[in-house]
């Protein structure tokens, strides 16, 4: 299921305690014959009706019983929703947060942009980064980032050896992030960036195992394979919340055995590494991360070089092969190796509505407003709904479900209405999505 349409709503929108005195007079019932067949007190059935007191779970169930209702009646309906957006202003208002289970990272603070779409491929995050952080980190499979405002510096240690680079506005990177890697503001100034983190081949699970899987200092040795798997086992087991002792007894080892595992001490057998990867529902690739993988290990596109790309042919849907395709398409990695992530800087034409196609893909898929206006319109169950997206707002959506961007602008003279960065996840390949 992409999103629930209930994890947007708050608690006062719901207005349980009007509910509840409409209901209560509708049935010809007094406070005290409630409080009677609820179990609930005569004051605190007032203080409930009057909203000065949250239901809990089993007093919504025992009013329900009351009434001779289902418990759902006091909850709206829990519609299931392809995308999730995220509006630039509303972010900023929240205090950035490290992901569950993550050791504090310093200098280094993320907004998460897709939090609330269930069984996501990709991490988006608007990051923040402070001068002076010296930490690595590393995590399965690659990463995108674009660098909105400030500078960076990225640093990541390759069987090739170690690489630097300094990135300005507008420039961007992809990585194979199961390298160490660092990304820390340049200068005295801090640095704004979209992070767009691959999952793999499985969905992002609760915990965000991805972000908490091995952070060292800059001067801390990996110590060896051992130590190595030891802290890939450690991180996914405590981003899941689960203990050294209960995972132990998924696996039928004793809990000293595992805790040596962790600590690099003893080494893993592979009959107990296919019982961790059923444990925890990753694929064997995932539990082991591979150092020895070929280059090329980044790729890095300036802003300055973003003029000469080459555009690519978007596929069109097969019922309507002649449609025309009013966006321009620029692939931000070309030639990069990557993994199921695409990302891409598209320009979008003003054009009318009734031009567009309908697209509906395996996969999904990350839009991040840059510039101008957008309009994303796709489905919610049986019926069609548009989201405006302004600079800053994204957007994350279940590409299967059939839906189309289109830009807006006041000017019927401008041909561009909006630039965008869409970061495509689909595990058929980058030429399922586009013409060669």
């Amino acid at each position: 299921m992409p999103a629930y349409a209930s994890h947007s709503i708050d608690y006062a929108i719901l207005k349980l305690g009007v509910r509840v005195n409409e209901e209560r007079r509708r049935q010809g019932l007094t406070l005290q014959e409630l409080a009677a067949r609820s179990g609930i007190s005569v004051s605190r059935l007032s203080q409930i009706e009057n909203g000065h007191h949250v239901l809990d779970a089993v007093q919504a169930d025992a009013l329900a019983e009351a009434f001779g209702l289902s418990i759902e009646a006091f909850l709206p309906a829990d519609v299931t929703i392809p995308y999730v957006v995220a509006r630039d202003t509303e972010i900023r208002t929240t205090t950035p947060e490290l992901a569950a289970g993550s050791p504090p990272v310093d200098g280094e603070r993320s907004w998460p942009l897709a939090e609330r779409f269930v069984g996501r491929h990709l991490e988006p995050l608007l990051t923040r980064f402070e001068p002076g952080a010296d930490r690595f980190c590393y995590h399965h499979e690659h990463e995108f980032t674009f660098v909105l405002q400030g500078a960076v510096d990225f640093t990541i240690k390759t069987p090739a050896g170690v690489h630097h680079e300094e990135l300005g506005r507008g420039d961007c990177l992809h990585f194979q992030s199961s390298m160490p890697h660092r990304i820390r503001a340049r200068g005295r100034e801090p640095a704004e960036c979209i992070q767009v983190i691959s999952s793999g081949a499985t969905p992002l699970t609760a915990g965000q195992d991805w972000r908490s899987t091995g952070v060292f200092e800059a001067n801390e040795a990996e110590n060896g394979r051992a130590r190595s798997i030891g802290r890939e086992l450690s991180a996914l087991r405590e981003s899941r919340g689960w203990t050294i002792a209960q995972v132990a007894r998924m696996v039928g080892l004793k809990d000293r055995h595992l805790e040596q595992i962790e600590l690099g001490a003893r080494r893993l057998p592979l009959d107990v590494l296919v019982r961790l990867a059923r444990a925890f529902g990753k694929p064997l690739r995932e539990l082991v991360r591979n150092t020895r993988t070929a280059g090329p290990y980044y790729f890095v596109l300036r802003s300055n070089e973003m003029p000469s790309l080459a555009p690519r042919q978007r596929r069109m849907p097969t019922d309507r092969d002649n449609a025309p395709t009013p966006n321009i398409f620029y692939p931000l990695a070309p030639g990069f190796p990557t993994r199921h992530m695409y990302p891409y800087l598209i320009r979008v034409r003003n054009v009318d509505k009734e031009t567009l196609a309908r697209h509906e893909h395996h996969g999904e898929e990350f839009i991040y407003v840059l510039e101008g206006q957008l309009e994303v319109t796709t489905y919610a169950e049986d019926r069609q709904v548009t989201e405006v997206l302004r600079p800053g707002d994204s957007c994350y959506l279940d590409a299967s479900v059939p839906h189309f961007v289109r830009g807006v602008t006041r000017s019927p003279y401008s041909q561009i209405s909006a630039e965008v960065l869409d970061v495509f996840w689909c595990p058929l390949g980058e030429t399922y999505l586009f013409a060669d």
